[in-house]
């Protein structure tokens, strides 16, 4: 699993905390890496569409949400910014719970003890 995160980016808190209650709600143990963009040049390797981004499995948490909306994941911007999610109800500096949770649902039975 990972954090993507630009310094300073104000969701970063939000976003951790929200790991730490999904893993903890699916009783699933994650190693979280926490990876800082540092410039344009490191976005566009990563592709990273702004900060902060959640990955499980390498797949953006946003990824079905986005494309159930009719987004595909080579449709986003990627470069060094902050990043805005909606559920529909609001507007937010991090991906849902609900997202990430069922990002790491998906994802259980490839993630091995430590992921």
């Amino acid at each position: 699993m990972e954090l993507l995160v630009v310094s300073g980016c104000p969701g970063t808190e939000l976003a951790v905390a929200r790991i730490r209650e999904a893993t903890e709600a699916l009783g699933i143990e994650t190693n979280l890496r926490f990876i800082i963009v540092e410039g344009e040049r490191h976005a566009q390797e990563l592709g990273f569409p702004g900060s902060p981004t959640v990955r499980v499995e390498g797949r953006d948490v946003a990824d079905d949400a986005e494309e159930s909306a009719g987004v595909g994941p080579n449709e986003r911007t990627v470069g060094v910014s902050c990043r805005l999610y909606s559920d529909g109800d609001k507007v937010e500096q991090a991906p849902p719970l609900a997202w990430i949770q069922a990002a790491l649902a998906k994802a259980a039975p490839l993630l091995g003890p430590g992921q």
